[in-house]
């Protein structure tokens, strides 16, 4: 059987999963914009090209479980983490209401799909995922909670559990999180040496516009980003 239909069929619901994010994001925006103080992230990114993102990233996913239904549960997990790029951003913010409306999405998602297919360790290991990533960024956010929010925690939740999802059971997806977090400590390193190198480039703005800490960075879309490398890459990191 062709695979062209499946490709299609993938990259058309990563469009529509990216022209949701970038609604949520707007409609996260334009609420900030109506609060007193809030804070403007170190880009001004109005989510051009989000859609064609989550489109070749949702069907590179798919690929990984053979186009099947078990891609599903990723529709919304990669639309719930463009939006947090995009508002991370925008307002170094990670919105509860995006994050709630994500998490229940894929949790549902995979519950049923986990029900229908017979398949109740995927989601046993979901959840082992949703538990062991956020736990040392836990531990990080209560020993300097200006160091890493908690919106970063709570979004490990998600990304864990998408980890746990496609990952083979037992230590596999114990590996997988620790290869995530060390790509996203990575990727965080090299957007704090850009953003600093900017910083310098402006010695006029020597913290972040509207109220943000000096030295503050978007962690969010590393995580994003190191998550949806490993789980696109979990054969290859796993032999």
């Amino acid at each position: 059987m062709t695979v062209a239909g499946p490709v299609i069929g993938w990259l058309a619901v990563g469009l529509a999963a990216g022209r949701a994010a970038r609604w949520a994001a707007d409609r996260d925006r334009d609420q900030t914009r109506r609060r007193a103080g809030a804070v403007r992230g170190p880009v001004a990114w109005d989510g051009a090209g989000v859609e064609a993102v989550c489109a070749v990233v949702l069907a590179a996913v798919a690929a990984q479980l053979d186009w099947g239904w078990s891609a599903a549960p990723y529709v919304s997990l990669v639309a719930t983490l463009a939006a947090v790029t995009i508002t991370d951003l925008r307002h170094y913010r990670v919105p509860d209401r995006i994050l709630a409306a994500g998490l229940t999405a894929t949790t549902l998602a995979m519950g049923a799909i986990g029900a229908t297919t017979g398949r109740p360790d995927q989601l046993r290991w979901a959840a082992v995922g949703a538990v062991v990533f956020p736990a040392p960024l836990l531990m990080i956010h209560l020993a300097a909670p200006r160091g890493l929010g908690r919106g970063d925690v709570k979004l490990s939740v998600l990304l864990g559990a998408g980890i746990g999802w496609i990952g083979p059971p037992g230590v596999g997806t114990v590996l997988l999180v620790v290869w995530t977090l060390i790509v996203a400590c990575g990727l965080g390193l090299v957007g704090a040496m850009v953003q600093r190198a900017a910083t310098t480039a402006r010695p006029a703005a020597s913290s972040p516009p509207g109220g943000a800490p000096a030295g503050s960075i978007p962690f969010a879309p590393a995580l994003s980003i190191a998550t949806i490398g490993v789980v696109i890459a979990a054969g290859l990191i796993l032999g």
